[in-house]
């Protein structure tokens, strides 16, 4: 089959997020299996390009220009902006679409959360909506404030997904939200974790260190809504009293009026590849989220065999189980983490203990090939026209 998928933030050389780094998994481990995949997604480092990633055909669109950015900043449409650039967006994508699909048709396309609007109701392909986690969502649930702009997107963006034909979501908690927010029970839901890309899924976890400094490692994008400044206060607390925690920053740099703890190594983004290498030689992950959907991290993290320290937020407790494979805490608690890193400092039999459990779990969920497995089984239901209207959860 040609399957398409259509992700702005699909991994190149600037990077990539959670969202891009699944498609990326997804994409490679279908072309294995004998599928054809094209990704579209956003264009990085200038004009729009094509390019080959083990199989995988990414266009990356530049689909704002300057004159388009400039019109969308102009004051009176300050309400409209998030809704106009998304429409203008989602325009350059339907229309390669179907030029697109004219020469090489499509079994099935899959959109990151709301897709391009355009495509809601009159296609000529089969559309999945992969929940994700919009910016609504997440300004929404940590708390922070949403304004019409936001509110005129989203309506936007559920409109189309109460159109496609199938919604796929990585967590209960998210499909439930999304459904509030819609208004309605989605017609055709199935719940699927994540899957394990091969190099995740084919790590052996280490058995840790007796002694020596408690190694840390916390891996998030740049945004406060991932709790960084939390996990700041934990290391003044323990740095202050007992020491004997050391953390490693990935990708997340704190303020820099913020005084930071001798304790903690800030390190910008690195490849996939390497970050996995770094949790290899980490004892412990830490997950503060204020919320999330279903972070990619925690999956990296108990697959390298780390208990995780996580909040009790969205898709997260589907994925830890308290005191078994980590702990969980509520967001914004830094005293909690700090307790939680304090027992595991001085436990080492708790360490091992809940990183055998933590690969454990992650492994019944997310093994590559029976995740990929159940997914084709999904797309093959849509691409035959047949719609499942009941939920499959995790168990």
């Amino acid at each position: 089959m040609h399957f398409g998928f259509v992700e702005k933030g699909y991994p190149g050389p600037a990077g990539g997020g959670g969202a891009g780094t699944f498609v990326q998994v997804i994409g490679r481990h279908l072309v294995q299996r004998g599928h054809r995949v094209t990704v579209v997604a956003r264009v990085q480092g200038g004009a729009s390009s094509e390019e080959d990633d083990e199989g995988v055909r990414v266009h990356r669109l530049a689909v704002c220009g300057p004159r388009v950015l400039a019109l969308l900043r102009l004051p009176v449409l300050r309400s409209f902006r998030h809704a106009a650039g998304y429409l203008h967006q989602g325009r350059a994508v339907a229309s390669f679409l179907d030029r697109h699909h004219a020469g090489d048709p499509f079994d099935l396309v899959e959109y990151s959360e709301g897709g391009d609007y355009w495509h809601r109701e009159r296609r000529p392909f089969k559309v999945v909506s992969h929940l994700h986690g919009s910016r609504y969502t997440f300004l929404k649930q940590s708390g922070r404030p949403v304004t019409a702009a936001d509110w005129r997107q989203r309506k936007l963006e559920l409109a189309f997904i109460r159109g496609a034909d199938q919604v796929l979501s990585p967590s209960r908690a998210l499909a439930e939200i999304v459904q509030e927010e819609a208004g309605i029970a989605l017609k055709s839901l199935t719940i699927r974790p994540y899957p394990l890309d091969a190099v995740s899924a084919g790590t052996v976890p280490g058995q840790g260190r007796r002694t020596g400094v408690l190694r840390v490692i916390f891996a998030a994008r740049n945004d406060p809504v991932k709790g960084g400044d939390v996990i700041l206060d934990a290391a003044r607390d323990i740095e202050e009293s007992d020491g004997g925690v050391a953390f490693d920053f990935f990708g997340f740099v704190p303020r820099s009026d913020q005084p930071l703890p001798k304790s903690i190594r800030i390190h910008g983004f690195v490849p996939r590849e390497e970050l996995l290498q770094h949790y290899g030689r980490s004892d412990v992950a830490v997950v503060p989220s204020f919320w999330d959907n279903s972070p990619n991290t925690v999956y990296e993290a108990m697959a390298s065999g780390l208990p995780v320290v996580g909040s009790s937020v969205g898709g997260i407790p589907e994925l830890i189980e308290d005191g078994e494979s980590g702990f969980l805490i509520a967001p914004r608690d830094s005293q909690a983490i700090a307790r939680c890193l304090r027992r595991l400092r001085d436990d080492f039999s708790l360490r091992v203990r809940m990183g055998a459990a933590a690969r454990q779990r992650i492994m019944s969920i997310a093994d590559p090939e029976p995740n990929l497995e159940s997914r084709l089984e999904v797309y093959r239901t849509v691409v035959s026209g047949l719609r499942s209207s009941h939920r499959t959860t995790v168990a």
